[in-house]
């Protein structure tokens, strides 16, 4: 499917996403980021749920996220795939993000959630079983500069197998979107309505 094309499918699923099943799973995280996810904020801010409903179109079985944060996205795309299922979630753990840890959004343990802590520039980091040539869909959230971004693009893509979808967050920041302007795959901007700060999706 061309990036449009998912899109078209992911807001199908929107119109009838019930973001009440998922918030009883978030109750760790602050208040803010709570109305976030419920797309309250008076900001475009549904991109929590398009991960989830992205998830539901796509039936991945192995999805790798870079940047996890305190992993409400973690969660949003977790609760949408089967426990034999794969999400390969990294971050650096080198900071605090709202005065929480890493993952600490968590409420409970996920047999399909691995956690992976370290520089995702240094690919070492990873489990000796993954295979990143089984990637379905990866999510793209951490530094938010072009530099980053470039060298996350440069060192992934060719390595991540055709027809996999890409989603980039928060392409409006800094200099990121000359990156995102740089993008040669099949792509689609959809920062309206999903998340003010920009977000863009691709295939390879």
């Amino acid at each position: 499917m061309s990036a449009n094309e998912i899109d078209i499918k992911v807001h199908q699923y929107l119109e009838h996403f019930d973001v009440g099943g998922v918030m009883s799973r978030l109750w760790k995280i602050p208040d803010g980021q709570r109305a976030e996810v419920k797309n309250e904020t008076g900001q475009p801010n549904l991109y929590y749920q398009y991960l989830a409903c992205l998830v539901r179109v796509l039936k991945p079985r192995q999805v790798l996220e870079l940047g996890a944060s305190i992993g409400v996205s973690t969660i949003m795309m977790a609760t949408q795939m089967s426990l034999s299922d794969k999400l390969y979630s990294v971050d650096d753990a080198s900071d605090y993000k709202e005065g929480m840890k890493d993952w600490e959004a968590l409420d409970r343990e996920y047999p399909n959630v691995i956690q992976v802590i370290g520089n995702d520039l240094d690919l070492s980091i990873y489990p000796k079983d993954f295979d990143i040539s089984k990637t379905e869909l990866m999510f793209i959230d951490t530094a938010h500069y072009g530099g980053q971004l470039k060298k996350e693009i440069d060192l992934y893509f060719p390595l991540l197998p055709k027809g996999c979808v890409v989603v980039l967050d928060d392409i409006r920041i800094n200099d990121m979107f000359g990156i995102w302007d740089s993008i040669k795959q099949d792509k689609l901007e959809i920062t309206y309505p999903n998340h003010y700060s920009g977000f863009g999706i691709l295939t390879i």
